[in-house]
């Protein structure tokens, strides 16, 4: 792809503009700088709060890179005006905001936040590569975003955001990625766009770079699911472990206040100690058919035998 100067004179000409007006755009912007810094300043701060986000970025575009950016616009389609009237509202990432998460699941609750704080400007956009999950694709319909392929293998959802600390009106656009994404995404800008680079090998390299980032994201959010599959084991065992140790108690009680032999005394406080013993397991047949033929009336009795049982039969 050739290396377009979108601030050569003929360029501009060809774009149905003129530098005048092109430079009145770039002053207008100058003076507004520091006004704009203060409104993506205050919107970073606040989404640094939000539950999910692991750190937040700023920047305000510079004012040589709108003026090519108006030109390159207008020499697209000529039929679009971008003047200093209009290019606040035209040019959507004057202010951007990049917010970054750990893990994919994190993105609904980002995506929650921006939504329920700021009024859209648009709908969002999250930008997918070829081969990305459809669960992931459905993840960002079910949230009402506006879904497109990016062919550079791009991640990331879009967000352009109203804004207004004063009288003035903003947008701020909002970009959302994982970390791996973020990693990708600057890499691929830094070697990709200087020269707008279409190498074939460098592009064949950042396409595997991109998929291995694209596993990362899916390994991390497998290591997450595994962390809470045996969190929810362990809290289940700790609960079942202290329900068989309360039944255990209950039938001591039971023993203790039953009037039997001696003999039939030492069997039941034989069985209490096996069911306390964690290396011996006793089969549930095994308890019923001890508690039926040795104690035929004790059963009535024992309010609680039932949760014994099955507290064993669940160890």
């Amino acid at each position: 792809m050739a290396l377009v100067d979108y601030l050569d004179p003929e360029i501009i000409k060809e774009a149905g503009t003129n530098w005048e007006e092109i430079s009145a755009i770039e002053k207008d912007f100058k003076n507004k700088a520091v006004s704009y810094e203060q409104d993506v300043q205050a919107v970073s701060n606040i989404l640094l709060k939000a539950s999910g986000v692991h750190s937040v970025r700023y920047r305000i575009k510079d004012s040589t890179h709108l003026m090519e950016k108006v030109v390159r616009k207008r020499y697209a389609d000529k039929t679009r005006l971008i003047t200093p009237d209009n290019y606040e509202q035209e040019i959507t990432d004057l202010a951007g905001v990049r917010v970054l998460h750990l893990f994919k699941s994190d993105w609904q609750r980002v995506h929650r936040f921006i939504t329920s704080t700021w009024e859209m400007h648009e709908k969002p956009t999250a930008y997918f590569r070829e081969g990305d999950s459809e669960a992931i694709l459905e993840m960002y319909r079910n949230q009402d975003c506006e879904v497109k392929q990016h062919l550079a293998g791009y991640r990331s959802v879009h967000y352009i955001i109203k804004t207004s600390l004063t009288r003035a009106k903003r947008l701020i656009e909002v970009q959302v990625r994982t970390l791996f994404e973020e990693g990708w995404s600057e890499v691929d800008h830094k070697l990709r766009y200087p020269s707008f680079s279409d190498n074939p090998l460098t592009n064949n390299l950042l396409l595997i770079l991109n998929r291995l980032a694209g596993s990362a994201d899916e390994m991390s959010s497998f290591v997450q699911e595994l962390q809470r599959h045996l969190a929810t084991s362990q809290r289940e065992v700790e609960r079942l472990k202290r329900d068989h140790e309360e039944q255990i108690k209950n039938l001591q009680a039971v023993i203790d206040s039953t009037n039997i032999s001696a003999q039939q005394r030492l069997t039941l406080e034989g069985v209490s100690r096996a069911l306390s013993d964690p290396q011996m397991i006793l089969k549930i047949n095994e308890l019923e058919k001890i508690v039926k033929d040795t104690f035929p009336s004790l059963r009535e009795s024992w309010p609680n035998s039932e949760l014994v049982i099955n507290s064993v039969s669940a160890g």
